[in-house]
């Protein structure tokens, strides 16, 4: 597997983690050429998941795979994107990764970013303590991005856009004072305006011409 970039993802990003915390990480890689023309070759391919004993865990993603979700605004790539700490780097993976942030549009990052804090009811009511922390770090990075245009620091630790609220202390609240949070940070994304920067939807023009070089010359 010829991994172009990887980055630390989860509570070690964040800024939630303990010592006992173990390290998440998410890449992309490209696959060769005579691998994705074969029969063999399937959509369950372009992801591939790993986990070690002491419980890490690593998601890679095909490039084109990748430039798929970014197109989508997928929730779980987001911090990806925004990770500041790559532990794999390589030019033709800032490339891809800068390819892949211009694909995040306004259209997709308020759709996903609401269903993501809309299901907090479901969370609270079965004590899913942990998805609803993630719907309003998910939520936060939205806000933060659609304001700025580009990829936010994805650690949450200091004051944050719209409410001065810090993220350790949304964690330190209780359900029935985290939903009114979750529900004016719903708000605030529907109504506050976009970077003009940041496009409406996405268009797949740059990312279809690097994938064609890749495939010409790195698959």
């Amino acid at each position: 597997m010829h991994i172009i970039h990887e980055a630390i993802i989860g509570s070690k990003l964040k800024g939630n983690d303990t010592p006992e915390s173990d390290t998440d990480t998410m890449g992309i890689f490209i696959a060769r050429n005579e691998d994705i023309g074969g029969f063999d070759w399937n959509d369950s391919k372009n992801t591939v998941t790993t986990a070690s004993p002491d419980g890490d865990d690593e998601t890679f993603y095909e490039v084109r795979k990748f430039f798929q979700l970014a197109a989508k605004s997928t929730p779980a790539i987001l911090p990806f994107i925004s990770s500041h700490k790559a532990i794999c780097a390589t030019s033709i993976g800032h490339k891809v990764l800068d390819v892949g942030e211009g694909l995040i549009s306004e259209e997709w990052l308020r759709k996903n970013a609401n269903y993501v804090i809309g299901k907090w009811e479901s969370y609270a009511s079965s004590g899913k303590e942990k998805e609803l922390i993630e719907a309003y770090y998910i939520g936060e990075l939205t806000a933060r991005w659609l304001v700025l245009g580009r990829p936010p620091v994805a650690t949450l630790e200091n004051d944050v856009l719209y409410s001065q609220m810090t993220f350790k202390h949304f964690m330190s609240l209780a359900y029935k004072e985290q939903q009114p949070v979750l529900d004016r940070l719903a708000l605030y994304i529907d109504h506050v305006p976009a970077h003009p920067n940041l496009p409406l939807k996405p268009n797949m023009d740059e990312a279809a011409e690097l994938l064609k070089h890749i495939r010409n010359n790195i698959g």
